[in-house]
């Protein structure tokens, strides 16, 4: 039977375990409270209650589970497995339910279940990112989930339980703060919690591809070790978006212009959705998306190790840790072009290309430290670090033409970067329940320290056809950069009981944040032949403060397991204090004030339907990058620089999240559906040269040449998404089928040489999906994804476009005889509407064969052919409200490894 203890006012898992052969069973709990206790088993009644810990040691005494009872006369009949179970904001899947073969991981079985899309490497929950794997309702390699899936088999898992994760502080209030991580808990299967397993693995091939690795898991009771390792030079990266700290060097932008407009639909190779990554393009900068799974720009090497660590220490500590260290060089050939609209029906062209190469060094300190003083106190501390080394050089090439074909500008750039950089933050809190049952005080300090610097050499030669000789210009410049925050905040968090099942809780939040960030740009000294004279016109020294001061009440009140509101109202003042003293003097001092409501209201029916809609509200403070006043020279064609004179923004979002199943039919559907509308909003203007300009501190912006800089706009920014998900077993082929469906809006203003454009968007997706669960020895996949995109502009017609994507794709495993193992993916992909010729249709098919031997199948030998057809592209379109661009990276194309595996197994009943 699975035992599992459940937070009394949501469901979060606090321990879970198996009962042993008696049915005796041990659980785990942080302090004395009151929680939910669940016990489940197939062929029997799930049986929830209340259960009080109020000593060191509590005995529940017998428990007697109901048997599931289905009563017939004299008929066979065949019922579907049960699939999963639908309770309040989590949902039980049965992983009996869902076949895989031998060799599967934890995210091939994730990825069979309704609502469950894994997407350019990041694995998604009914329209929500997963934030947080845990195991038994512990942390596993801390906030990684592609991690701790990949690395975890299928075969341990008995049942994976998704929902809405709280914080630490609102699991310990009863009140949600809206800082929720979409969660998916692993719980393994009897006698599979203690023992040893793993794999390693190693490959070599053709033009020296090679792929290295394994993983190995130690797991005796409560305490708990796995390491992994991975090296490789075929573009397999799977450490979290966080290695990549993002030391895009200086601050603010690099290179080409922002890109602060709107996406058309899901450019090729990109996820939709999201905001990702908003960096620019082009002036030879590191872009994290290189690095990332599915998204790897150029060829890629890469080694990194991981170390996950959790175990009881006595019966008040609980501590659990993980260490990253990854390298990864990266080369890459890329090309790009961009065609702008000018006043009138004129447009100007855009061509670059850039060969660079990177090597970026990342480590990971990750800990958790939960320890319980005495039966009302307890403490929590959460240290993290993380250090990044990054040093990349490249070559650019940008053109600037008119439409007629006629030159406007030239640039060669040579680049040179090295920067370093830390980040380091500290979460202490401190929990205490009263005696009476309801009223409770939590305090949670956080302090962060985010350190950057390094030096750029740059040499760039600037050619302007349309004007004399003396208008060319070259910089020979070397740029030290460094930035340097500091971070502190704290939220006291005071509750009563108030009336029956009703609560109130009080709030304080203050905090201080310091940013300092100091650009200096220094020209060749002919004579000496060192970089010591500072220019002023790319140089700045400024700094900022932001004290904020936040405080408010709410209310909640459930009634009968069936109905829960909550209500509430905060009010924040914010200073914002700045100070530049090179090459200007200036001050900035501006106060802020904004009321923030936020309501949430969820509905149980059982174990059919639950709902759950909430508003909430909130401001966003423009950064130290964005507010200094310094022009940005690293692409000398696209100048960039910031504004002192921004100011926050407010945002409404509203999020609605809809579950409904048939446990006994195994069909569930997921809905989910958010909407942001922003006032006052951070986004880009942007000044196209039509001829020359002069801008602040006397640099002239040359014809064809642009400049960008952030800006409060005064229309608003609306964004909505949504997702519908349905997942069924089809009895007749042993499969299940999973539909998905949702639509996407957003609304974006943009500043154009003085004019306001909309960008709006408008996109439709929907796809379907048939998993197998005919037998182990039999595992397939076939799905089919299409979606459709219409872009519109209000000031630049130009821009208007509209395409279909299709997406297809079967994927195979085989075991047909003995040792003999067959398997394959081939993937689809196709454009209707965009140039034939540019974004042809696509076959990419990835082949293994293989067999295995020794005992228990423990090794295989396989051949893998990937990419066979050598039809990979790597080109992506993108769409802002001032530009069309398509762009090129190097691909990696077909590769051939001879794969050797052993994977060891080793349980205690």
């Amino acid at each position: 039977v699975t035992a599992v203890l459940l937070g009394r006012t949501d469901s979060t898992v606090i321990h879970a375990g198996i009962t042993g052969a008696r049915g005796e069973f041990m659980l785990r709990a942080p302090q004395m409270a009151t929680y939910r206790l669940r016990l489940s088993s197939v062929g029997f009644e799930t049986l929830v209650r209340e259960v009080v810990v109020d000593s060191i040691l509590n005995r529940l005494g017998p428990v007697a589970l109901k048997q599931a009872v289905l009563k017939m006369g004299e008929v066979v009949v065949e019922d579907v497995q049960e699939r999963f179970r639908i309770k309040g904001d989590t949902t039980v899947f049965n992983a009996d339910a869902y076949k895989v073969n031998p060799e599967a991981s934890a995210e091939d079985l994730v990825t069979k279940l309704p609502g469950v899309v894994l997407q350019d490497g990041q694995v998604q929950v009914q329209g929500e990112q997963v934030q947080r794997v845990t195991v038994d309702g512990r942390e596993f390699f801390g906030n990684d989930p592609t991690v701790a899936l990949k690395n975890l088999p299928a075969e341990v898992v008995q049942s994976v339980e998704i929902f809405d994760r709280q914080s630490d502080q609102a699991q310990f209030t009863g009140f949600n703060d809206g800082n929720t991580q979409k969660t998916i808990n692993i719980i393994t299967r009897t006698g599979m919690s203690n023992g040893q397993f793993g794999k390693v693995y190693g490959g070599y091939g053709e033009n020296t591809r090679y792929i290295t690795g394994g993983n190995a898991n130690i797991f005796d009771g409560d305490r708990r070790i796995s390491i992994i390792g991975l090296s490789n030079n075929i573009n397999q990266q799977n450490f979290a978006f966080e290695d990549l700290l993002g030391l895009t060097g200086g601050s603010g932008f690099r290179g080409g212009p922002p890109r602060g407009g709107m996406r058309s639909g899901s450019p090729p190779g990109r996820p939709s959705g999201g905001s990702g990554y908003r960096g620019p393009r082009g002036g030879g900068s590191f872009d994290p998306r290189n690095f990332l799974v599915g998204q790897q720009g150029g060829l890629n090497n890469t080694t990194s190790i991981g170390l996950n660590y959790s175990e009881d220490l006595g019966s008040k500590t609980k501590l659990s840790g993980s260490y990253f260290f990854n390298r990864i060089g990266n080369d890459n050939d890329a090309f790009l072009d961009r065609q702008f609209f000018l006043p009138g029906e004129s447009y100007q062209l855009y061509n670059e290309t850039t060969r660079s190469s990177s090597t970026n060094y990342n480590h990971r300190i990750n800990a958790r430290i939960e320890h319980t003083i005495d039966a009302n106190n307890s403490l929590l501390i959460r240290p993290s670090l993380s250090f990044q080394d990054n040093m990349s050089r490249s070559f650019q090439n940008g053109l600037n033409t008119l439409e007629a074909g006629s030159l406007l500008n030239q640039s060669l750039t040579n680049y040179v970067t090295d920067n370093f950089g830390y980040n380091s933050s500290t979460d202490i809190l401190y929990r205490h329940r009263f005696p009476k049952a309801g009223r409770t005080i939590s305090a949670n300090l956080s302090i962060g320290l985010n350190d950057r610097w390094g030096d750029t050499d740059q040499l760039s030669r600037i050619e302007y056809f349309e004007a004399d000789a003396s208008a060319d210009s070259t910089y020979d410049q070397q740029v030290d950069s460094e930035t340097a925050g500091r971070s502190v905040g704290l939220e006291i968090d005071y509750t009563e009981p108030v009336g029956k099942n009703g609560q109130i809780r009080l709030s304080y939040e203050p905090s201080y944040g310091k940013n300092v960030s100091d650009r200096s740009a220094y020209a060749l000294d002919l004579k000496t032949g060192l970089y010591t004279i500072l220019d002023p016109t790319f140089s700045s020294l400024f700094d900022n403060q932001v004290v904020s001061q936040r405080g408010g009440v709410s209310y909640q009140k459930r009634i009968e397991d069936k109905f829960e509101f909550q209500i509430g109202v905060e009010a924040q003042s914010e200073r914002l204090l700045g100070d530049q003293t090179y090459p200007v003097t200036f001050d900035l001092d501006r106060s802020f004030f904004s009321i923030l409501p936020e309501m949430e209201l969820e509905l149980e029916f059982g174990q059919a339907l639950d709902l759950d809609l909430e508003y909430r509200t909130d401001t966003n403070t423009p950064s130290v990058s964005q507010l200094q006043d310094v022009i940005n020279n690293t692409n000398p064609l696209f100048l960039s620089g910031g504004n002192p004179n921004l100011e926050p923004s407010y945002s409404h979002s509203v999020n609605l999240r809809a579950r409904r199943g048939d446990w006994r039919a195994g069909r569930v559907i997921f809905g989910f559906m958010n909407v942001n509308y922003q006032l006052n909003p951070i986004g880009t203007a942007s000044l196209l040269a039509v001829q020359d300009t002069v801008l602040a501190r006397g640099v002239v912006l040359q014809q064809g040449a642009q400049f960008s800089y952030p800006v409060n706009l005064t229309d608003p920014s609306i964004s909505a998404r949504s997702f519908f998900g349905l997942g069924t077993p089809l009895g007749l082929l042993k499969s299940n089928l999973n539909f998905r469906g949702g639509a996407s809006y957003s609304h974006t203003p943009g500043l154009i040489n003085g004019q306001v454009n909309m960008a709006t968007q408008y996109g439709m997706n929907g796809g379907i999906t048939l998993a197998s669960n005919v037998s182990e020895r039999l595992d397939f996949t076939l799905s089919y994804g299409g979606s459709y995109t219409i872009a519109s502009n209000s000031f630049y017609e130009q821009l208007d476009e509209n395409f279909y994507r299709h997406d297809a794709g079967v994927r195979f495993t085989w075991l047909p005889i003995g040792g003999l193992v067959l398997e394959s993916s081939l993937t689809y992909n196709d454009y209707v509407g965009l140039n034939e010729e540019l974004y042809p249709t696509t076959f990419i098919m990835n082949a293994g064969l293989g067999y295995k031997f020794l005992q228990q199948d423990a090794a295989e030998l396989k051949l893998v052919v990937g990419d066979i057809f050598n039809q990979e592209t790597g080109i992506n379109r993108n769409i802002t409200e001032m530009y069309i661009e398509d762009s090129r990276s190097q691909v990696l194309g077909r590769y051939v490894l001879l794969n050797l595996s052993y994977k060891f197994r080793n349980f205690r009943l």
